[in-house]
């Protein structure tokens, strides 16, 4: 239900956004003042019935797959987080188990 009143949003997003207080060239929008706030709810809530509804159809679709492939990609990079974190984890303890057998070793290094 929240998918799909999205995806009716996204839709008749050009609808709801306000006018600019400018025109395209730059100038006051004399207009401007007609701009009521509560248009935009006023449109949402009282927005006839769709004749075709492939589009909101359509969009919702599209909105789910979006959603799928960034949770693949959290997941992903949450692993990735882990993996690193393994791998310097095993690089410590094998630096230490370098060290603890020749511990000399790293003492001509910095000569």
């Amino acid at each position: 239900l929240e998918s799909t009143a999205a995806s009716m949003i996204c839709l008749l997003r050009d609808n709801l956004v306000p006018r600019s207080k400018l025109t395209p060239e730059g100038y006051p929008d004399p207009n401007f003042e007609d701009y009521d706030p509560n248009d935009c709810i006023n449109i949402l809530m009282n927005y006839p019935p769709l004749k075709d509804i492939s589009p909101l159809v359509n969009t919702l679709t599209n909105m789910m797959i979006q959603e799928q492939e960034f949770q693949q990609n959290a997941l992903k990079n949450r692993s990735g987080i882990r993996r690193v974190g393994m791998l310097v984890s095993e690089s410590t303890n094998n630096l230490r188990e370098v060290f603890r057998r020749n511990p000399n070793q790293f003492d001509n290094a910095n000569a």
